[in-house]
C-alpha cells in the first residue's frame, strides 16, 4: 500500500465509516491536530467522530504528495449543503 493509498484509508475509516477504532490502528497517541478547536491527541477524536451527524458525509477529492507529506483535500456535507 502506497502512502497516498494509506492515507485515503484512514480518512474514509475515520470519517466515512466513523470507526474510532482506527484511530488506535493509524495514529499515534501525540498526533498533532491541526483544528484549532480541539487539543492534540487521539481522545479527543474519538470523542468527536460519534457525535457527527447521520447526514454527514464525507467525499476524498484531491491528494497530493510531496517527499513524506501526503495533503488530502475533500468535501463534506452536514444535511445543508456541501462546504
Amino acid at each position: 500500500m502506497t502512502n497516498q493509498e494509506l492515507v485515503i484509508t484512514v480518512i474514509k475509516a475515520v470519517f466515512i465509516n466513523k470507526d474510532i477504532t482506527a484511530f488506535d490502528k493509524y495514529f499515534n497517541e501525540s498526533y498533532i491536530q491541526h483544528n484549532p478547536q480541539l487539543p492534540n491527541g487521539t481522545a479527543a477524536l474519538k470523542q468527536f467522530i460519534p457525535t457527527l451527524s447521520d447526514t454527514f458525509g464525507y467525499e476524498p477529492a484531491v491528494v497530493t504528495q510531496s517527499g513524506d507529506i501526503i495533503m488530502i483535500h475533500g468535501r463534506y456535507e452536514d444535511g445543508g449543503g456541501k462546504n
